[in-house]
């Protein structure tokens, strides 16, 4: 399972969109039992809206209301590590970041021992701060020096970084581009406080997975800073980079036999959402296509599938990235889909998955197989990542 590090925001629609992968994992890590998301959160002593709206924003995520179990303390006290018994889930909420890691430092070997065992973390802001083996946890000063406008200093002067959760090597820090804090993981790398940083814009999760692939979701970036020779040097990553060289022409059509490609849009909806609708557990196990829990095990109404197949097309268009629904040349009706994405490992050029319906399952790997041939012929691309087909 995987460790989802989300930047914070207030819309809650985006965040959930970034969150949705998360909840999907504590449901797979369920096994068939009910789910239980352990949500933590570290509260002001007047605070009274908290609870409910990281509550929403699990609900709107794809979590019951009744598998949201609350672990909630007032700044200043500490957690046991008993909360995260029996948990399918840790989502750690936002507040005081300070705060966050003083109530949870003690407990940090029971989450890291968690998450081994395959229990997905998420961290909103704070949460995503702490989870960092080096926790960049407020201030705005450096050696007397602002590094960060004031008023996102957590209540502390002096930049102060702390051993955190260790779930994460390097520093974390939260709403990057909106509040400023690309400075201060930048800072706290050249100061030698932490070997490598990563500041993450609000709406926009930073995803590490088991294998040590990273990707990153949603409207914002991610900033990453490392030590150099020459000081400190800055990489940004994005959730749909353009990754075709300027100019371009994407192919629209592959043909095989049995199969054809052609680019998926809002027509292909209701026959997109009966072919995968009804191959759930197919989909899930097919090798080559891990995509942190798509299709969802519940499934998903027609008009969020269209929402989908809407943003697919938007990316194909900007160049983004490349969705093609798969149909068989008798009837056109959908069989697959194949996903053309930049791959989030400098070893490849693009991420290259797919699905059949269970119906179709014969066409795998000739379908995975004439892909690939097809980007090394008419595609700027030879280094492909087929997950181990």
């Amino acid at each position: 399972m995987s460790i989802h590090l989300v930047g914070g925001g207030r819309d809650e629609a985006l965040c959930a969109t970034v969150l949705r992968p998360f909840v999907e994992e504590a449901m797979d890590a369920a096994a068939g039992v009910d789910p239980v998301i352990a949500m933590i959160l570290v509260l002001e002593p007047d605070d009274d809206t908290s609870v409910d709206r990281f509550r929403s924003l699990l609900v709107a995520s794809g979590a019951a209301p009744e598998s949201v179990r609350v672990e909630a303390i007032v700044e200043g006290a500490r957690f046991a590590a008993r909360i995260v018994d029996g948990a399918h889930g840790i989502f750690v909420g936002g507040g005081l970041t300070p705060a966050y890691h003083d109530a949870l430092i003690d407990i940090a070997p029971a989450i890291r021992a968690a998450v081994d065992v395959g229990v997905p973390y998420a961290g909103f802001s704070a949460g995503a701060a702490v989870a960092a083996s080096r926790a960049i946890v407020g201030g705005y000063l450096l050696d007397g020096v602002v590094i960060a406008p004031e008023d996102v200093g957590e209540e502390l002067d002096d930049l102060e970084v702390r051993d955190g959760l260790g779930l994460v090597p390097g520093g974390v820090d939260a709403h990057a581009a909106q509040w400023g804090t690309i400075s201060r993981a930048l800072a706290a790398v050249d100061a030698g406080l932490a070997p490598h940083a990563i500041a993450v814009d609000e709406h926009t999760a930073f995803v590490v997975h088991p294998d040590g692939r990273t990707r990153v979701r949603g409207a914002g970036r991610v900033w990453k800073a490392t030590r150099s020779d020459a000081g400190v040097e800055v990489t940004i990553g994005s959730r749909t980079p353009r990754f075709v060289p300027d100019g371009f022409e994407a192919p629209t059509s592959l043909i095989a036999r049995e199969f054809r490609l052609e680019p998926l849009g809002p027509q292909h909806n209701r026959s997109d959402h009966a072919a995968w609708s009804s191959s759930i557990a197919h989909i899930r196990s097919t090798k080559g296509y891990p995509d942190d829990g798509w299709p969802p095990a519940d499934g998903m109404t027609l008009d969020d599938n269209l929402s989908d197949l809407v943003r697919h097309a938007a990316d194909f268009a900007a160049g983004r990235g490349f969705t093609f629904t798969v149909l068989d040349p008798a009837d056109d009706h959908v069989i697959g889909c194949v996903y053309l994405y930049p791959s989030s490992s400098p070893d490849f050029d693009v991420s290259v998955q797919s699905w059949v319906s269970a119906e179709r399952a014969r066409l795998d790997e000739p379908l995975a197989d004439a892909v690939a041939a097809w980007l090394r012929a008419d595609w700027p691309w030879q280094r492909l990542d087929r997950y181990g087909r």
